[in-house]
């Protein structure tokens, strides 16, 4: 830890005030615009917290759905395995129309 004397001297050498740091002023600017749009970035993010919380508190649960949620899941999950054999279908049934196969 300093001690008082190491101060007292150190005030001596710098004098009162100190040297000011270069470039302080722009520097200083720099930092109070960021400041000011992380503010207003704060804002908009509280904001849309606030809204999204309103919207969570209109959502009613389904008892029904969530005592299915295990089967609901694994529908999802295979969802993409249908679609691909539903896209390969489509794309027989193309085939047999331009072939006039029933």
């Amino acid at each position: 830890m300093l001690s008082y004397e190491q101060l007292k001297r150190e005030e001596a050498v710098l004098g009162k005030n100190g040297p000011f740091p270069e470039h302080g002023r722009e520097r200083y600017e720099k930092w109070d615009a960021q400041v000011v749009m992380l503010e207003g970035q704060q804002a908009e993010i509280r904001r849309k917290i606030h809204q999204i919380d309103e919207e969570a508190g209109t959502i009613q649960l389904n008892g029904e759905w969530l005592s299915e949620e295990g089967r609901i899941l694994a529908l999802v999950r295979k969802t993409p395995k249908h679609e691909h054999i539903l896209q390969e279908m489509n794309a027989i049934k193309k085939k047999n129309k331009k072939r006039n196969v029933p």
